[in-house]
């Protein structure tokens, strides 16, 4: 046992050895998810981010001990206006659009404004007694909608607490895991989105445009 243990710690030093990392955006890991969106709500949606956040890139090193000398650069702006689009042209019965301004020519039902405010991820062995890795990301995302008119319906901030990438013993791309666990929590929180939104349109009644 002492050996084994001794074995693995050894592995994951050497895999997570110091080094800078871009992720990017990709639609493969989401691909499967998508398919189970089902369209719940009538109409059409205009997805609005701004464009600077659109490009704005994060980088930073995990909150963690474990993996401490990594550190992981990403577009996530990009990563969140395609997952929303991509989630709600699904969940809307006509479909959603995405810009960086708010449009009144689009016959929209509703404008969704999302924006990422906070991010943090670790490589957490304490969960598998350091004989493991599990990398996890959290988000917290700021959200306003509005009808077609521009009236505020609602704000809210979302935290999507620490979503997994994936655990593993052995792992040559860690902040592709990572990259993986963003994807998954920015799906998460486009789920809670959705959901307050029928609930917010049936207490509200907003017809459709």
């Amino acid at each position: 046992m002492m050996k084994f243990q001794l074995l693995a710690s050894f592995t994951l030093v050497a895999v997570f050895s110091g080094c800078t990392t871009t992720v990017h955006y990709n639609p493969d890991y989401l691909e499967h998810a998508f398919k189970s969106v089902e369209p719940s709500i009538d109409g059409k949606a205009l997805i609005v981010t701004e464009e600077k956040n659109d490009y704005r890139f994060y980088s930073q090193s995990p909150s963690s001990l474990t993996g401490a000398a990594l550190k992981t650069v990403g577009n996530f702006g990009q990563h969140l206006s395609e997952i929303a689009q991509s989630y709600f042209d699904r969940s809307f019965t006509v479909g959603a659009a995405h810009s960086n301004e708010v449009s009144a020519n689009g016959n929209y039902r509703l404008i969704i404004q999302p924006e990422i405010v906070r991010f943090d991820y670790r490589y957490n062995g304490l969960k598998n007694l350091f004989f493991a890795i599990t990398p996890e990301s959290k988000l917290d995302l700021y959200v306003a909608v509005y009808d077609g008119d521009g009236v505020m319906l609602f704000e809210k901030k979302y935290v999507s607490d620490y979503v997994s990438g994936g655990t593993y013993l052995v792992s040559f791309k860690p902040a592709e895991k990572i990259n993986k666990s963003i994807h998954k929590a920015l799906l998460k929180l486009m789920t809670e989105v959705s959901e307050d939104i029928e609930s917010e349109l049936y207490r509200k009644q907003v017809p459709e445009a």
